[in-house]
C-alpha cells in the first residue's frame, strides 16, 4: 500500500460495490427518523440567530437590538442562514433545524465514504451507524443551533485536508474558512491543517516549496477577514457568547471568556493531533494501532454508558465526536488485520448493539435529567414543545399589547424577543458586554465571600438598571434582582389578561414586572 494516505480508496471501493450507496442510506434513514421523533425539540438560544436575522431583514444590520454593535450570537453563518430564513417568510426556526439535520446527513456521508486511510466498507458502516444514532449528534443536530454545520464544516476540511494535492486542500481550506465562520473555535484547524500537509510531503521525500502552503495561506487570509471585520464591526476577537453562556463551574476555572475558547482549542487540539500521527511513518504500525484501539474503546463508551458525561460536551467540543467516529472504521481495520477474527467479529457486534442502545439510553438519561430538576415526567420534545408554545404566546401578546417604544428584560432572550419584536436586554449579558463581565465575576465568585458577591451583585443590579426597561419577564430572575430593593420599589406585577404556565408539574407560572418609577 502506497505511503500517502488515499481518502478516496472509499470510492472506489464504492464503485466496486454496486450496494454502497444503498448502504449509506440506513444510516441516513436512521438518522433522519430519529430526528423526526425528537423534532420538537428546540433550544430557546436558536431563536436569537433569528433575532438577527430578523433585524438583518428588516434592514436594522447585524443587531441583536437596531442600533447595538455587540456580537450575542456565536455563529455568522448561522445567524446568514436566519437571515435567509427571515427574508424567505419563513416563520420560526423551521430553516436553521432543516439546516442542522441537512449538516448531519452530510457529516454521516462524510464517514462512510471518506476512508482516511484504507478501512473497508463494513467498517465504515458501522462507524456511520454508530454515528447516526448517537444520541447527542441526533438531538443537536436539529435543535436549531450552529452545532452540526460546524461539525459537517470541520469533518469534511480535516478529512480532505490529507487527500494528496493541492485541488484537494483547496476545497478543504474553503470547508474550514466557512467552519470558522459557523464556530469561532474552529481556527484550531488551521495549525492542524498545515501539519497534515508537511507529514505527507515528509512521508514522500519530497522538498517543501511554497506552492504546497497555498492553501494554507488561503485559509489563513479567510481567518484574518473575518476577525478583521468583527473587531472593526463588534470591538473584540470573539462573540459575546463567550463570556454570557458559560457556566458558572467552567467560570471558575478560566479567568474570562478568551481564556474558555482557549480551553475548547486545547480539548478540541488533543483529539486531533490523532489524525497527524496515523500518517508518520515511524508511529504508523504499532503505535497507530494503539491509538486506534483507544479510539474504538473511548468510541463504544461515548455512545453506550457516556451519555451522561458526554451528551452535552458534544454541544461544545465539535467536531471532536463525529471525527472519532470517522477514526473508528480505522480502529475497526486494524483489529481485522492484526488479530483473530473472532475479536474483530466481536468488535463489529458490538458496535451495531451499542448503536441500537444509544437512542433509548440517551432518552432516558436527559428526559431523567429531566423529571429530577424540573419534576417533569412527560418526553423531552413534549417538554420543549410547551416551554417554546408558551414563549411564543408571551412575545406575542407582548407585541399587541406593549407600545413600539417599549422594552423588555429577560433571561431566557430568544423565543420571547423574537415574536415580542421590541428593544431587549438580556440579562446574562448577550446583548451587553459590560453585563456580561459583571455577571461573569458574579459566577466565579465563591458562596463563601460574602463581600466579594455583594459587591458584584450591587454592580449587576445597577448595570440592569441603568437600561431601565418597561417589563421584567421572570421565567428565572437572577436572585441579586429580586433582592434588590430598587426592583420592588420600581417594579409591581402585571397581569397580561391571561395566565402562563412555565412547568405544568410545578404550577409555575411566569410572571411580569412593569416599571411604575418615572
Amino acid at each position: 500500500m502506497s505511503d500517502t494516505p488515499q481518502i478516496f480508496t472509499g470510492e472506489a471501493e464504492a464503485r466496486r460495490h454496486k450496494g454502497a450507496l444503498a448502504l449509506v442510506l440506513l444510516p441516513m434513514a436512521l438518522f433522519s427518523a430519529a430526528c423526526a421523533v425528537v423534532w420538537d425539540f428546540t433550544v430557546d438560544d436558536a431563536f436569537i440567530f433569528l433575532r438577527y436575522g430578523q433585524n438583518l431583514a428588516n434592514g436594522a444590520g447585524y443587531a441583536f437590538n437596531p442600533g447595538e454593535h455587540i456580537e450575542g450570537a456565536t455563529s455568522i453563518l448561522w445567524t446568514l442562514i436566519a437571515w435567509f430564513s427571515e427574508s424567505a417568510g419563513f416563520e420560526g426556526p423551521i430553516l436553521i433545524k432543516l439546516a442542522g439535520v441537512f449538516s448531519g446527513l452530510v457529516t454521516i456521508a462524510a464517514v462512510f465514504f471518506i476512508s482516511i486511510n484504507r478501512s473497508g466498507l463494513k467498517e465504515r458502516l458501522a462507524s456511520a451507524c454508530l454515528l447516526a444514532l448517537y444520541f447527542p449528534f441526533i438531538i443537536w443536530s436539529q435543535s436549531g443551533l450552529e452545532t452540526a454545520g460546524a461539525a459537517a464544516l470541520g469533518v469534511l476540511g480535516i478529512l480532505l485536508a490529507v487527500r494528496p494535492g493541492n485541488i484537494s486542500r483547496v476545497i478543504s481550506a474553503l470547508f474550514l474558512a466557512l467552519a470558522f465562520m459557523c464556530r469561532p473555535d474552529m481556527g484550531l484547524f488551521w495549525l492542524v491543517f498545515p501539519l497534515l500537509s508537511i507529514i505527507q510531503i515528509f512521508n514522500k521525500h519530497r522538498p517543501l516549496r511554497l506552492k504546497h502552503f497555498i492553501p494554507h495561506i488561503l485559509l489563513g487570509l479567510a481567518f484574518i477577514a473575518i476577525s478583521a471585520w468583527r473587531y472593526s464591526e463588534f470591538g473584540a476577537l470573539y462573540p459575546n457568547t463567550a463570556i454570557s453562556k458559560v457556566s458558572p463551574d467552567i467560570l471558575k476555572a478560566l479567568p474570562d471568556g478568551f481564556s474558555n475558547l482557549l480551553h475548547l482549542l486545547l480539548v478540541q487540539g488533543l483529539v486531533l493531533t490523532f489524525i497527524p500521527l496515523l500518517f508518520l511513518k515511524p508511529l504508523k504500525n504499532a503505535a497507530s494501532a494503539v491509538i486506534l484501539a483507544v479510539i474504538l474503546l473511548f468510541t463504544l463508551y461515548v455512545v453506550s454508558m457516556g451519555e451522561a458525561e458526554m451528551g452535552w460536551l458534544f454541544r461544545f467540543y465539535i467536531p471532536i465526536i463525529p471525527l472519532h467516529f470517522a477514526l473508528l472504521a480505522e480502529g475497526l481495520t486494524e483489529l481485522k488485520t492484526a488479530t483473530r477474527s473472532g475479536i474483530y467479529k466481536t468488535a463489529v457486534v458490538l458496535c451495531f448493539i451499542s448503536a441500537l442502545l444509544c437512542p433509548f439510553t440517551g432518552l432516558r438519561y436527559w428526559e431523567g435529567s429531566m423529571k429530577d430538576d424540573f419534576n417533569y415526567n412527560i418526553s423531552l420534545a413534549e417538554y420543549s414543545r410547551g416551554v417554546n408554545e408558551v414563549y411564543r404566546q408571551i412575545g406575542e401578546e407582548l407585541n399587541r399589547s406593549l407600545p413600539p417604544e417599549a422594552s423588555i428584560a429577560i433571561v431566557d432572550a430568544g423565543a420571547i424577543p423574537y415574536y415580542a419584536k421590541r428593544k431587549t436586554l438580556d440579562l446574562w449579558g448577550l446583548n451587553d458586554r459590560k453585563l456580561a463581565l459583571i455577571m461573569r465575576s458574579l459566577k466565579k465568585t465563591e458562596d463563601t465571600d460574602e463581600e466579594g458577591r455583594a459587591l458584584y451583585s450591587r454592580q449587576y443590579t445597577d448595570a440592569v438598571f441603568e437600561h431601565a426597561p418597561t417589563l421584567f419577564i421572570d421565567t428565572h430572575l437572577p436572585p441579586p434582582l429580586t433582592h434588590d430593593g430598587r426592583f420592588t420599589d420600581c417594579y409591581k406585577e402585571i397581569d397580561l389578561g391571561q395566565t402562563f404556565i412555565f412547568n405544568r408539574a410545578l404550577n409555575s407560572k411566569v410572571r411580569f414586572f412593569q416599571r411604575t418609577c418615572p
